[in-house]
């Protein structure tokens, strides 16, 4: 073998080692966008996913219910709930959160509640579109309903991308999240009480 040709192999293995990584990086990306646990057996999160990361997700996972933080009007929204509709996966969605409007929170935080406390409907996977922002928000008032830091639930947010919660645009958001309390205001909020009969995620 010439030098010239085991430059040229080294070369194509060497490319290899790069180009194989990142195709296998960019399709987990693409099918598993910012999907996590949140709580194992209960809750996962993620962006939107496209169908086929959408039907490993729910295999892999046991998934029962979609919980949807958007309007609907996209394909990639439909195409999610035929899918559902076709799979027997129970499709929910939910109405973004309005911090500005107390009551608006409350509604649509019970709504999720009241999916989570049912055993019949878990695993939950959440999501908008990105799975930061309106997602990020909905997982920190679940960490902080069972037993996390109002502190420690914005720390996740921003290590998970919402890193704009401090500007002015999110300080709605933020106060809210900062002077939270897992305290009974409707029905539906979780207690101190019975929060340590509770699986801590």
């Amino acid at each position: 073998m010439t030098g010239k040709t085991r430059f040229i192999l080294g070369l194509s293995i060497a490319a290899l080692m790069v180009v194989v990584p990142w195709r296998y990086g960019v399709r987990q990306y693409r099918h598993y966008r910012n999907f996590a646990v949140v709580h194992e057996g209960v809750l996962y999160r993620s962006a939107q996913l496209d169908v086929p990361g959408l039907k490993r997700v729910v295999h892999d996972h046991k998934i029962k219910t979609i919980i949807s933080l958007r309007d609907g009007k996209s394909a990639s929204e439909q195409a999610e709930e035929a899918f559902c509709k076709q799979s027997g996966v129970n499709f929910v969605r939910i109405e973004p959160l309005v911090f500005a409007e107390e009551d608006v929170t409350e509604r649509g935080m019970n709504q999720v509640r009241a999916l989570l406390a049912d055993p019949v409907k878990l695993p939950a996977l959440i999501h908008c579109f990105a799975g930061i922002h309106r997602t990020g928000q909905v997982c920190a008032i679940y960490r902080i309903d069972h037993g996390w830091s109002n502190e420690k639930a914005l720390e996740e947010m921003i290590h998970r991308g919402y890193s704009i919660i401090r500007q002015n645009q999110h300080s709605n958001v933020l106060r809210y999240l900062e002077n939270y309390k897992p305290e009974v205001r409707s029905e539906g909020r979780l207690t101190p009480a019975n929060l340590t009969s509770k699986k801590q995620p």
